[in-house]
């Protein structure tokens, strides 16, 4: 039986299929202007055939890239005990 759990944020990158070069250029423009997709992945949702996570890819994270913990270590019944932001242990296992 699981005595706790710790979940760790990674970054993975996900490839998406655009059906159509007018959705594509918008996707294009709103990177350069923007430097996002923002809003535009959902304007664009009838113009894509599908997407896929691409697993291979993930890599952990560190506080600093994500502006927050990275790494949290909970007991069973749902306390976090520590962080790898907070260098203390906040609890017993």
């Amino acid at each position: 039986m699981s005595k706790g759990y710790v979940d760790v944020k990674m970054t993975v990158w996900e490839r998406v299929y655009v059906n159509s070069e007018e959705a594509l250029e918008e996707v294009i423009n709103e990177i350069y202007n923007n430097g996002t997709m923002g809003e535009i992945y959902d304007a664009i949702t009838s113009d894509i055939s599908h997407s896929e996570m691409m697993y291979d890819t993930s890599e952990l994270m560190t506080p600093e890239e994500n502006g927050a913990p990275t790494i949290e270590v909970y007991k069973e019944d749902g306390e976090l005990v520590i962080t790898n932001e907070i260098k203390e242990r906040l609890g017993d296992l």
